[in-house]
């Protein structure tokens, strides 16, 4: 009923192939995709969710090629920086995933996400001091980025600063108090 009052609406052909999906019809799903991008092909959504199928039928490289797109589309989407992550981490090629975020940040300097991407890969590198600052950068960007305040008490605990630690997770609940996360 959305999509024959709205069939230019993209949204709404990306929601029924969730639904596609969730019955595990991919063909029907795929064609939605299909249809959300030629009715609004400079809309991201639909290219991410077409990178999220490929994504989890195995076709990477589909994956990948659909997540770019994306972000031509719209260099803020973090959607698509999160899928080409998941990408690159599932080939352990985190060198590839850590320079896709930093060119990322230069087309968007502004997206506390993608530092906080930046963080949490430079954590898994255990390169501390690296993730304190892209996470310290993305909590001065964004107040309300409670993810970034967390990983940022997390590195400081993982380096023993455990007062930075204690004063991160503060700023976090000053900052977001009604935020059960923080």
């Amino acid at each position: 009923a959305l999509i024959q009052a709205e069939p230019s609406n993209p949204k709404w052909y990306v929601f029924r192939a969730a639904s596609e999906l969730a019955r595990e019809h991919k063909a029907e799903a795929e064609a939605d995709y299909q249809k959300a991008i030629s009715v609004a092909p400079a809309d991201p959504m639909a290219y991410c969710a077409m990178g999220n199928l490929r994504f989890t039928t195995g076709n990477l490289p589909d994956a990948e090629k659909y997540y770019e797109l994306a972000l031509q589309k719209d260099p803020n989407y973090v959607d698509a920086l999160q899928g080409l992550m998941a990408i690159y981490m599932q080939q352990k090629q985190d060198d590839k995933a850590l320079a896709r975020v930093d060119a990322q940040i230069m087309r968007a300097p502004q997206k506390s996400a993608y530092y906080t991407l930046r963080g949490t890969l430079l954590l898994t590198r255990n390169d501390l001091d690296g993730a304190i600052a892209a996470l310290a950068h993305a909590t001065q960007l964004n107040k309300n980025d409670v993810d970034a305040f967390a990983l940022l008490g997390q590195a400081y605990s993982m380096r023993g600063s455990v007062p930075e630690a204690i004063a991160a997770y503060q700023r976090s609940v000053e900052s977001n108090p009604y935020d059960a996360r923080s």
